[in-house]
C-alpha cells in the first residue's frame, strides 16, 4: 500500500513535470515567434 502510494506520487510528480516542460517549451515559441514578427 505505502509502496503503491510512493509510485503514484511519484508519477503524478514526472506528469506534472512534464505538463509545465510542455507549457513552457509553448510559451518560449509563443514570445520567439511574436519577437521575429515584431
Amino acid at each position: 500500500m505505502v509502496y503503491q502510494y510512493r509510485t503514484s506520487v511519484i508519477y503524478d510528480i514526472s506528469q506534472l513535470v512534464h505538463h509545465l516542460d510542455y507549457m513552457l517549451h509553448n510559451s518560449y515559441i509563443t514570445c520567439h515567434q511574436v519577437h521575429v514578427q515584431g
